[in-house]
């Protein structure tokens, strides 16, 4: 088929055009940012699923006591970033301290938590401060 440059709507010129086109631009850049973020928030999900779940197959079990807890403002798939600041009383050897210890959880999770409360965890034996809490 033959294209034909169809005449250009009344009432708009060149000039108009060309923003509409740099708006259509600038939304497309928006949108493939967001397709990225979300590519980077699953991203994120599946390594802490996968650390999670190494450390409750091969960590060393411990009690997590909540000293302080504090919202990041970070949010992976709507559900919020928490740091912790955190006693660990492990099954073997001395108790410690965990500062700025992070985790995502659920909001549905987040009203059970309480400064004071103690929650099993399980420890990586060859870094303690990489720790997974079990909240349930």
């Amino acid at each position: 088929p033959v294209m034909k440059n169809l005449p250009r709507p009344e009432g708009i010129g060149e000039d108009e055009d060309m923003t509409s086109m740099r708006g259509s631009m600038r939304m497309g850049k928006a949108m493939r940012q967001q397709g990225i973020s979300k590519i980077e928030s699953a991203t994120a999900t599946l390594k802490e699923i996968n650390r999670s779940n190494h450390l409750r197959e091969h960590g060393q079990r411990a009690q997590a006591e909540v000293l302080a807890m504090r919202d990041t403002g970070q949010l992976i798939n709507f559900d919020p970033i928490l740091e912790f600041d955190l006693r660990i009383y492990p099954g073997e050897g001395e108790l410690y301290h965990v500062a700025g210890y992070r985790q995502v959880l659920s909001k549905i999770i987040m009203p059970r938590i309480t400064i004071g409360g103690t929650y099993a965890a399980f420890v990586d034996p060859e870094d303690p401060n990489s720790l997974y809490i079990n909240w349930q």
